[in-house]
Formats: C-alpha cells, sequence, structure tokens
C-alpha cells in the first residue's frame, strides 16, 4: 500500500475542491471554488443573438454558431489557467510535500502543463477523471489504491 497522499485537489472547468488528511487518515474538505464561467455554456456567455454570422446555405436566412468556436477554446485556455493559478496558490499556502490531483481528462495534462514547476515535481498522483461531484471518501478510494 502506498502512503496516504496529505493534499489531493479535484477540478473541473468549473470547480476546485481543496482536500487535507485528517489525524484519522480520512480526507476533509478544506476549500471548494466555484468558477464562475467554467460551466457556463458560450450562449450564456455571449448576449448576441445566433444570426450574428449568416448562414449562405439557406439564402442568408439560418443561424450559425460556427464560428464561435475559436471562442469555445478561448474560454477552455483561460479556464485551464485560472484553474492552474489557484493550485499553484494553494500549494503556495499549503506547502505539500507531495500531493495528488484529479482533473478530466480532457483538461489534465494541459492543465499540469500550466503548474508551476515546483508543484508538479512533487505531484505523485495524477488521476485522469472529474471526481468533483464526489464526497471526499470516494475521492479517497481513487488515490488509496
Amino acid at each position: 500500500m502506498k502512503p496516504l497522499l496529505p493534499f489531493i485537489i479535484v477540478v473541473d472547468l468549473g470547480h476546485l475542491l481543496s482536500l487535507s488528511r485528517k489525524p484519522n487518515g480520512a480526507l476533509e474538505l478544506t476549500e471548494r471554488l466555484e468558477i464562475g464561467e467554467g460551466r457556463q455554456t458560450i450562449r450564456e456567455l455571449v448576449t448576441d443573438n445566433a444570426g450574428a454570422f449568416p448562414n449562405t446555405g439557406t439564402n442568408g436566412r439560418g443561424n450559425s454558431t460556427g464560428e464561435r468556436l475559436p471562442l469555445k477554446e478561448e474560454l477552455e485556455r483561460r479556464g485551464i489557467k485560472s484553474l492552474a493559478d489557484h493550485i499553484n496558490e494553494l500549494c503556495e499556502r499549503q506547502r505539500p510535500l507531495s500531493w495528488g490531483l484529479a482533473a478530466p481528462s480532457e483538461i489534465n495534462s494541459r492543465l499540469v502543463e500550466a503548474l508551476d514547476r515546483r508543484w508538479t515535481e512533487k505531484l505523485k498522483s495524477n488521476v485522469h477523471l472529474d471526481l468533483t461531484g464526489l464526497p471526499p471518501h470516494e475521492i479517497a478510494g481513487h488515490f488509496d489504491d
């Protein structure tokens, strides 16, 4: 059995959970952040109506939102940068000798690349799953094998 990690961070683009070990080894939620733009759709973020980009396939009467793909990618990039900044700040405060991270596979590698090197060197377990909806005891099961 590997040693229990003292500090675990669980994220998705809309949430960040920080968990620390209690003396009995159980995980305790110590911080929860809701990241506003992370869970919203582009339609909720952008106030113009679909149709700003004419679709010539319907004689100019149709609506096309295809041109918004770069916006979605930019919002995701900003969300990852914001998460990395929050994680770096948490690690700076906690100063863990080792820690674990859980993030969905779609953002995991880009998130780790955006973290400060001194914290990635201490990252001992990296779970490529979205565990933000689980209670602490179930999160622990993904790290305490």
